[in-house]
């Protein structure tokens, strides 16, 4: 009786440390688990001597506030948020720039094909695959077949994890509408 009464309390205990591991900080409570730091969202931050250390792009005292979510939240609506597993930032617009794209850069060079003006003003960069030229304007059509079969792949490849980024992003924010995750549980079985 009285082993069966201690393998309770273990078991009991071991509960208790598992349900403390999934329970959101408070502003002035401690972690002692990755869990209560964002980890499922947040891949670099951890619990450091009690306290949560947040990895670029996120804040709070669990770790729970993205720096951007989408055009709007976060990026002023003149840039793209791009989340990765280990960091998030916006991608700012063409004419914009500043950690939260807020800052106009008055700069007037057109870029096209995907470029946007680089730091000086001068010239293009980021332009798509198989563009160059100082305003990404100029075809270069001496890349052979594979390579530029290649150089397409990757550039798919990267704008799949970018969206993979994104829907990890609006799936981890908190939507402050009761009853949400029903009404979208329930919109994901109406059929096609």
């Amino acid at each position: 009786m009285f082993v069966r009464r201690q393998a309770l309390v273990v078991t009991a205990l071991f509960a208790a440390c598992q349900l403390l591991s999934w329970i959101s900080l408070g502003e002035s409570q401690s972690c002692v688990s990755p869990l209560q730091c964002n980890a499922r969202q947040c891949a670099d931050c951890a619990c450091v001597d009690g306290k949560c250390s947040c990895a670029d792009g996120w804040s709070g005292s669990g770790c729970n506030t993205p720096f951007c979510v989408n055009r709007t939240d976060g990026c002023s609506g003149h840039g793209t948020c791009q989340v990765t597993k280990t960091s998030m930032s916006c991608q700012c617009d063409s004419g914009f720039s500043g950690p939260h794209c807020a800052n106009t850069s008055h700069c007037d060079l057109k870029c096209v094909h995907g470029g946007v003006p680089d730091a000086t003003c001068t010239t293009c960069d980021g332009c798509l695959v198989a563009w160059v030229g100082p305003t990404c304007n100029v075809y270069n059509a001496s890349i052979d077949a594979a390579t530029l079969l290649t150089m397409y792949t990757t550039f798919f490849q990267t704008l799949v994890e970018q969206q993979q980024g994104y829907e990890v992003a609006i799936n981890s924010t908190k939507n402050p509408i009761p009853g949400w995750d029903a009404v979208a549980a329930a919109y994901d079985l109406i059929p096609e």
